[in-house]
């Protein structure tokens, strides 16, 4: 699973690391502002609490983030638990993959 061009991809965020994949260079100030660190082919952050993954996940949504769709846990599906129980109060963006390059791109708008 690539990273669409210029775009922030949230591949984890429901264990004890953040994983971030992108290409965008404008991506980059934000991400360490956030304090994630550039590996090899991604960007990785530790995950301190519950607290902190809930300001976390709030904060790429506010970046317009790409959370991935999957199953168990996926970003997505957390985003979707914290927009139920009160915490990401905006829209957001998934992405789900069909097949080698056919991704799907939905915005999940806020249901206030």
């Amino acid at each position: 699973m690539k990273a669409p061009v210029n775009e922030m991809l949230v591949t984890d965020i429901a264990g004890h690391v953040a994983v971030v994949v992108t290409d965008a260079e404008s991506s980059v100030d934000a991400l360490v502002r956030l304090g994630f660190v550039r590996q090899t082919d991604r960007w990785e952050r530790a995950i301190a609490d519950d607290t902190d993954r809930r300001a976390l996940v709030a904060a790429l949504v506010e970046l317009d983030a790409l959370f991935s769709a999957g199953r168990d846990w996926s970003p997505q599906a957390l985003v979707e638990y914290y927009r139920e129980i009160g915490v990401v109060r905006s829209a957001y963006r998934s992405i789900a993959w069909r097949g080698p390059g056919q991704a799907i791109i939905e915005r999940h708008e806020c249901g206030v």
